[in-house]
């Protein structure tokens, strides 16, 4: 994915966000090692706070099976998240969301999605306007250009579009468990 010498395969979104049996279309690409298992404990945060919003029945089994088990082993990432917790109105409760600690995944993902879809790297200078849960999610309007995709139904769904030829232009979707969008533009 980053150009370096690929010596491993890298799931693409983290096996983490899907339920056992594993689904049999997970996506893997060539990776480096450092790419392979330098996110890791961001891959982890990530899945924990996209779990912790969800209200699939997936997704809250996931919440039950892996992520809390995974904050018991881990204080300081247990703490980390219930100090995120923020109280709303009616009693209900939210978890802040770090967009700046997310954004580097959502990169790492659309970088695998794309080298699986198209068998090139990404240029690394681009430029990423990342969304999270938008109220305009651009769907609508360019869906006669996306092409759509899913991995074990509702635990991960994408979908992208490209505006030229050489795919330097790039709109994609990523949706999670049904409750946490992305919605990213890519240019040059």
């Amino acid at each position: 994915m980053c150009g370096s010498v690929a010596i491993t395969k890298d799931h693409i979104p983290p096996k983490g966000f899907f339920e056992q049996p594993l689904p049999s279309n997970l996506i893997t690409v060539p990776a480096c090692k450092k790419c392979n298992n330098g996110f890791s404990k961001d891959e982890e945060w990530f899945r924990n706070h996209i779990l912790a919003m969800s209200f699939s029945d997936r997704g809250r089994r996931l919440w039950t099976n892996k992520a809390i088990k995974a904050l018991n082993r881990k204080s300081a990432m247990k703490f980390e998240m219930r100090d995120n917790i923020v109280k709303r109105s009616g009693g209900l409760s939210e978890i802040k969301f770090s967009q700046h600690r997310a954004n580097p995944m959502v990169q790492k993902i659309i970088r695998g999605l794309f080298y699986h879809h198209f068998k090139q790297i990404m240029t690394k200078n681009l430029k990423w306007v990342i969304k999270f849960n938008p109220e305009d999610n651009l769907l609508e309007k360019y869906s006669r250009f996306a092409k759509f995709f899913s991995i074990q139904e509702d635990a991960f769904q994408y979908a992208f579009a490209t505006t030229d030829e050489n795919n330097n232009y790039s709109l994609w979707w990523l949706l999670f468990h049904n409750n946490s969008l992305f919605v990213v533009g890519v240019t040059e």
